[in-house]
Parts: structure tokens; sequence; C-alpha cells
């Protein structure tokens, strides 16, 4: 897309918003063209990330990419790229299945510095499909742990981020702050909402690779039908049981389920990622309103003086 196609879509966007209208629309421009085999366009790039010592965190931490790839604008592969540059030390494994060998453009893969975890499909789907994320991200921090790594930052393979820093910010927080409970450490997660009772983010959360195993326990499949349950619902209740955090009615017990929430977890507002999730590209036409009602990494510091306090 050009820059005056860009400016377009923005007018466009914006004239289909009235004067007097609620909301308003913003932007972040975003470079994709970032990379092309491995080589930073902006040549200062590379020296300005060597610059910053990120090095302890990255060091301990393994990147697990998970999904299906997409080779549409070889998004996957330019994102693979991208952290070998701005997180030189840690490691990334690619944890995807494997009819991906049947596809020619997945032999690009096998050139990178990466690790490739291939699994086969699960035999039972569940709720959206949510056992093959369950299936594919076990089987990447899996690999994690058999190599040493002690942090695992999970991610998908139609999802970029931005920010150079963000795996020594979480890292320093789960330092900080200890866990409270049955856990090894903190586990970082998206602004958890306060509205849909145990709905957490799953596609970008950090933590202990033991505690990260814990989450994405494949021990039992996951049904088809859930009487409501989203996949994001089942398995973070399914992860506080086993911390012994369950809180009977959240929505009503609103006070404890924050609490809770504080206690077991660290809370991380988007801007830590700099993200761009394709899956909700503007030229998918993807509109959708985010809920306001979140617990804000604001919210969270906050409350850690009142529960330190106690």
């Amino acid at each position: 897309m050009s820059m005056a196609d860009l400016y377009a879509s923005v007018e466009w966007s914006s004239g289909s918003l009235s004067e007097n209208s609620e909301y308003l629309v913003t932007y972040n421009l975003l470079k994709n063209q970032i990379i092309d085999e491995g080589v930073v366009h902006n040549k200062n790039e590379r020296e300005v990330i060597e610059e910053k010592n990120y090095g302890e965190a990255n060091r301990q931490t393994a990147i697990v990419i998970q999904g299906p790839v997409v080779y549409e604008d070889d998004f996957t592969f330019r994102t693979i790229c991208w952290y070998s540059i701005v997180f030189p030390e840690a490691k990334i494994i690619l944890s995807t299945w494997e009819e991906e060998k049947e596809c020619s453009q997945f032999e690009s893969f096998y050139k990178l510095p990466i690790d490739i975890v291939l699994s086969k499909p699960p035999q039972e789907k569940g709720v959206l499909n949510v056992n093959y994320q369950v299936k594919s991200s076990y089987a990447g921090i899996m690999r994690a742990k058999e190599l040493g790594y002690r942090y695992v930052m999970k991610t998908r393979t139609d999802f970029r981020l931005y920010a150079d820093d963000c795996i020594s910010y979480l890292y320093t927080l789960t330092k900080m702050f200890p866990a409270k409970g049955i856990s090894r450490k903190r586990i970082a997660v998206l602004q958890p909402f306060l509205d849909i009772a145990y709905y957490i983010p799953d596609y970008i959360l950090f933590g202990d690779t033991e505690d990260m195993l814990n989450f994405w326990d494949t021990g039992t499949p996951y049904p088809n039908h859930t009487d409501g349950m989203n996949p994001e619902m089942l398995m973070f209740t399914r992860y506080i049981k086993s911390l012994g955090s369950y809180v009977d009615n959240p929505l009503e017990n609103l006070k404890d389920y924050v609490d809770m929430l504080c206690r077991e977890f660290i809370i991380v507002d988007p801007s830590v990622y700099k993200y761009y999730w394709k899956k909700y590209s503007y030229e998918g036409s993807v509109l959708y309103q985010v809920s306001t009602n979140r617990l804000t990494a604001a919210d969270w510091f906050s409350r850690q003086v009142i529960l330190e306090g106690e």
C-alpha cells in the first residue's frame, strides 16, 4: 500500500464517522518491509539494538511461535527474521504442524537459526479448535524446557511484536513481584476483561517455563461443547484451579476476582509489545469494539501496594 493509498484509507474511515460520533479512529503505522532475508533495511537499526543491554533476559528466554504458518506476504518468515535481529540472544522456536512440510515455501524456514517442532494434529479439535492451539503451544514450550530455557514468551504465527525491550521488561517484573501462590513465578498476561469472567487473552503470554507448561497442559483434551465457555476461559479456569485460586461467581465477587488476578499474575498493557495481529488487520475489514472494562497495568501496580500491606 502506497502512502497515497494509506491516506485515502484513513480519509475513508474517518469520513465514515459523523462529526458528533461517540468514537474516534486512530492508526499505528508499523513497518512491514523491515527485513529482507534477515537484512535490516535501515543500516543503523542493528547498531542501535546492539547498544541496548537486554542480554540476561534474552539468554534465558525462548520465543515460542505456534500455529499454522502464514505464507501471505511471507508474514511468519519475516517475523522470525525480525525476532532474530531484535532478540539475538533468545531462542526462537516455531511449533507448527507436520503438514507444513508439504508446502515448498516451508523449506525457507530450515535456513533460519531457529528450532522447528512439527506435531500431528490432535484427534479432537475442541471448541473453536482449542486443542490445536494447546498442542502446538505445549510442544513448543516442551522443546524450550528440553533446551534448558527458564522462561518462555508464547506468541502466534500471525502475530508480530515490534518492541525490542519487552522480554527484558517482563523478565524484570517477574523478579520484582514473586508469586504468592503455588506457581513458580507469575505469568504475564494482557489486560483481562472484568465484565467477562475468566477471559484472559491467550495470544501472548510470558512466564517461567514450568508454569507455562502447566498453563498449556494437554492432559485432557477440551470437549467440542462447553456451555458457552470460549477457549480463553477454558484454559484460564483450568490453570487457576490448579493453583487453588478459583473464585466462584467472579462477576458477583469482583473484588475477590481482581485480587486473585493481582496476586497470581502480572498485568501488561498492549503498549508493552507494540504488536500487530494479522487476524484483525485493516485489509481484513474486521471492525470490532474493544471493551474498556479491563484491568490495566496501572490498576495492577496500585493494587500491589495494597496487597503487600496485608
